[in-house]
Formats: structure tokens, sequence, C-alpha cells
């Protein structure tokens, strides 16, 4: 597929416009095209995508070797006791995404007034909280999770484009693979002292269940209603917003997972729900681990696909019509 523009090359696009429609068997790739989850494989190797939304092959993220049996007490996977002595710089926004980014805005860190943003740039979001041998283990989260968010970001600028023709685009992405990512996001955050609680003190890392943890990484369970949720809106989608927001339990204001921003969609993860919680994200309509997005403009439409590793999600297709 010829890139007609760089900026939007986690697309497929077409030179015609396909309105939103509910055929979830939609699929515009080839057995020998790109495979879009980012692995950079083709199609026939990786999703494949003769069943439904393909086929999920969660990557390992076990340290390669013989375990060291050794815990580093600066790193925040010690528990395993397979780290290295190095400790190193982890970018844990993802330096891919931030690369595209530039900025984003943040709240609820330590220098920060209650309610107050700040916009950071690249080098503020480092922290020395992985060993190396754990920081490349975890690498496949950077490269698809990263990603998803990219896919995300291209379809927004995609529908926001003038012209005189109609078009019609296609992403897709590992919707699990987001959902590591914004954990690992949200451990970069708590354990590098950028994240304070309710009460305006420091997130204590113990809040991050270590049990869920090791499910989560490394025998890929996530289980619901943890998770991923969308919020559908029917605000305009191309405002340049890119926010990471803590969210708490009301119960006793304990850690209960991360609100991201892209532009005019909100992405919940909430990670240790309590029931109060629970039945909050069902009183604003989230909708949980969708299998399609269609976002649509009168000239321009793109259809973001994803998959499971326990196939579809409770719902299969929500539908945003930008302004």
């Amino acid at each position: 597929m010829k890139m007609l523009n760089p900026k939007f090359e986690t697309l497929k696009r077409l030179n015609s416009y396909k309105p939103p429609h509910k055929d979830l068997r939609d699929i515009p790739w080839q057995p020998d095209d790109i495979c879009p989850c980012g692995r950079n494989k083709l199609v026939r190797d990786c999703c494949q995508f003769e069943t439904d939304f393909g086929v999920f092959h969660p990557p390992s993220l076990q340290p390669s070797g013989p375990p060291t049996n050794f815990s580093n007490p600066r790193c925040c996977l010690a528990f395993t006791g397979n780290c290295s002595k190095t400790i190193s710089s982890e970018h844990y926004f993802s330096k891919n995404v931030l690369e595209r980014l530039g900025r984003f805005s943040i709240s609820g860190t330590p220098w920060l007034e209650r309610g107050q943003e700040q916009e950071i740039g690249i080098n503020r979001v480092t922290a020395n909280i992985l060993c190396k041998r754990h920081n490349e283990s975890l690498s496949p989260i950077d490269q698809l999770g990263g990603n998803a968010i990219l896919t995300i970001t291209d379809a927004i600028d995609y529908l926001a484009q003038k012209g005189p023709y109609r078009r019609s685009a296609y992403g897709f992405f590992s919707g699990h693979m987001l959902e590591l990512w914004a954990l690992k996001v949200l451990l970069g955050m708590v354990h590098g002292k950028v994240m304070r609680g309710e009460n305006s003190s420091l997130i204590d890392p113990a809040q991050i269940p270590v049990s869920f943890l090791r499910r989560a990484f490394y025998e890929h369970q996530i289980e619901s209603p943890a998770g991923f949720y969308i919020q559908p809106t029917d605000k305009p989608l191309f405002p340049m917003v890119y926010q990471v927001i803590a969210l708490f339990n009301a119960s006793d204001n304990c850690l209960a997972g991360l609100k991201i921003r892209v532009k005019g969609l909100e992405f919940w993860f909430p990670f240790f729900p309590d029931e109060d919680n629970a039945r909050l994200f069902e009183n604003l309509s989230l909708v949980h681990r969708p299998l399609i997005l269609d976002l649509v403009t009168p000239k321009r439409s793109v259809r973001l696909m994803s998959n499971w590793p326990s196939g579809p999600g409770t719902y299969k297709r929500v539908a945003f019509g930008a302004k």
C-alpha cells in the first residue's frame, strides 16, 4: 500500500468513502500486508484475521535466559526475583508516543495544586524504576501499546483533514496490549513519585497489588470488571488534548487506575475498582473492551478495530459522530 502521508502510517486508507455499518467482518488487510498491530510482520504470520478480529498471540514478557534469582530493590518488578543489577532510565509514557505527541498535560502530581494541570515534554517523563533486564523484557508493551495510541491519534487527525473528496480508512490495535501499556504508565508514575492521592500525599506503590502485576504481565490476565473502557461522546474529537488522570475508589480513596484523554476521546483503565466504581462505570455508559470504534464526519470515516485474548468484549461496536 502506497502511503499518501507518512503521518497516517498506522492506517489503511481507501480511495473511496465507506459509511458506518454493522458488518463486523469488514477486514481490509490481506495476508501479504504488513500487520497493523505494530509487530512489523506480515498478516499471515501475525494476527491472520481468519476469525473475527484476528488471532491474538501475546508476546512473552519474561526476561530472556535463566532466572537471576536476584531482586533489585530499585526495580518495581523486584518481586519476580529475576532482576539485573543495573537500573535503566525509562520513559514510562513510551518514547515512540512522546516523540509523536511532543507534549501532554498531567494532573495529580506532587508539585501541582488539586485540579491544576501542567503541560510537560518528553524529557520530564523518565524514571529509574526498572532494572535493565525488566526494561528490555517489557519493550513489546511500548511497541504494541504505543502503536495503539498512535493509531487512535492518526485516526482523529485523519478525520480533521480537509479536502474535496470523501474518504475512509481503517486502523487496528491490540486492546490487551493497550491495557498493559496503561498499566505500565501507571506503574511508572506511582513508582516514579509523580502521582499523588486524594489526600495530596504521594501514592504508596503498595496500592498496586503484586498479584495483579504478576497476572497481567506474565499470565496476560486482566479480569473483568478491570480493563479498558471508553466513554461515548458527541463532542468534537479534534481538540489538541493529551491528558493523564489518576482514578480513585470513593470507598477508601485508594488508587483505582488511570484515565487517558487522547484528543476528544476518553479511555478509562480501572485496574483495581471497588463495587462503587463498577456501578459508576455503568451509570456513565462506559463501554468495556469494544471490538469496533467508528469515527465519522460528513466527509471522512475511520473504523478502528481491536482484539482481545479471550475474544470480544461485552459490547461490539461504538459509533462516534465527530462534529
